[in-house]
């Protein structure tokens, strides 16, 4: 509720860029009228230290509204401790497309939503996918105890995905506490050969 009363950066634009082997997220943005395209992002959040967290290559954080993730690799990310795992993409804002990446091999979901708002995902291209990722290809998922002050998921849609041989499910959705995930479209979506569903 406070994002209203902040001045944030606007028109952000980063394309055409390859950039790995950070330790925390390659890029952790909150802004207005976001541009990330045609990028390569490979083993980001490679070491924890000293937040002692998961999370994803990219943060998308919750004061970002109007953002584009279009034609992009998230590939290949491990933390560097055992007990922590890497997303593709880990969104909180709204108003965020996320369409045509490729994001394969990260030891944790290829996306994760938590506090997301109007979010439509898809694959029309269909040389990508959210593939081969330790967890879940998409998981949509509402813990208000999660480190991250988050409003409830709203508005998620998935039209055309490919969300294939991930280790957990093609798209999960859960919440830990009440209020609960609410319109959650899932349409016109390639899910197959993720093991737990």
């Amino acid at each position: 509720t406070g994002c209203s009363a902040l001045e944030l950066p606007d028109n952000i634009i980063v394309a055409n860029s390859n950039l790995e082997n950070a330790g925390e997220p390659m890029i952790t943005v909150d802004a207005t009228n976001l541009q990330l395209l045609n990028n390569v992002f490979t083993n980001n959040h490679s070491y924890p230290v000293p937040f002692d967290d998961d999370g994803g290559q990219i943060e998308i954080m919750p004061c970002t509204s109007n953002a584009a993730v279009v034609g992009n690799i998230f590939q290949n990310a491990s933390a560097s401790s055992f007990k922590h795992v890497v997303d593709g993409i880990e969104l909180h804002g709204t108003g965020v497309s996320i369409v045509n990446n490729t994001i394969r091999n990260n030891t944790g979901n290829g996306i994760i939503i938590e506090g997301g708002v109007d979010v439509f995902i898809a694959n029309w291209d269909q040389t990508t996918a959210t593939s081969s990722n330790g967890q879940a290809g998409i998981a949509v998922y509402y813990n208000p105890n999660d480190g991250v002050l988050v409003r409830p998921d709203d508005l998620i849609t998935i039209d055309a995905a490919s969300s294939v041989d991930n280790t957990a499910q093609g798209i999960w959705i859960a919440s830990s506490a009440t209020p609960i995930i609410n319109h959650v479209s899932i349409t016109n979506s390639c899910l197959k050969n993720n093991a737990l569903g």
